[in-house]
């Protein structure tokens, strides 16, 4: 597949449809090596300017994030938080339920073994709230999946009890308890 081929298919995912795009999904998965880099690229866009991406109603880091999860592509991990991680005003318009839906498996998906970066998110209060509960159900994916320790998550999240992570009132606490449930 030629770069202005793989281009045309990145133009059409980034296109707002009401249809899934199958067939140009089988075609990104079959060219993983060559699109990877370009599906990076689109998060890294999408990180440095996201009201950019918001006011021309674009679509193709929607994609982007799937296939690179799909591909388990460590390279994508920082670039994947850094797109979930823009302002509160425009983080809704670019990922609407895949903040809460999605975006745990997005995060264990890529992490390449390593839980570092999502436990940093889990306990920066820069963060968007359902973005820093995402982070901890990942955490738990990953000891589902045999990649964490469970006493060393447990103790994680045990320890994330201090007062200090989220206003009293905060959804965060709930969520600590259903994680630790």
């Amino acid at each position: 597949m030629t770069t202005a081929d793989l281009q045309a298919l990145l133009a059409r995912f980034d296109t707002i449809t009401d249809t899934y795009l199958k067939d140009e999904m089988e075609t990104a998965v079959r060219h993983r090596e060559a699109i990877t880099p370009l599906l990076i690229a689109i998060l890294e866009e999408l990180a440095a300017n996201p009201l950019r991406y918001t006011l021309e109603d674009r679509n193709g880091h929607v994609y982007a994030v799937s296939l690179l999860a799909h591909f388990q592509e460590p390279a994508a991990h920082q670039p994947i938080i850094r797109a979930f991680t823009a302002p509160r005003e425009q983080l809704e318009e670019l990922w609407g339920d895949m903040v809460t839906e999605t975006l745990p498996t997005l995060l264990y998906r890529t992490c390449g073994g390593s839980l570092a970066a999502i436990r940093e998110m889990v306990v920066n209060r820069e963060i968007d709230l359902f973005v820093r509960c995402a982070a901890v159900e990942a955490l738990t994916y990953a000891v589902a999946e045999g990649m964490a320790d469970r006493d060393e998550t447990v103790a994680f999240v045990e320890g994330l009890f201090t007062g200090e992570e989220a206003e009293a009132d905060s959804f965060f606490w709930s969520n600590l308890v259903a994680t630790l449930c």
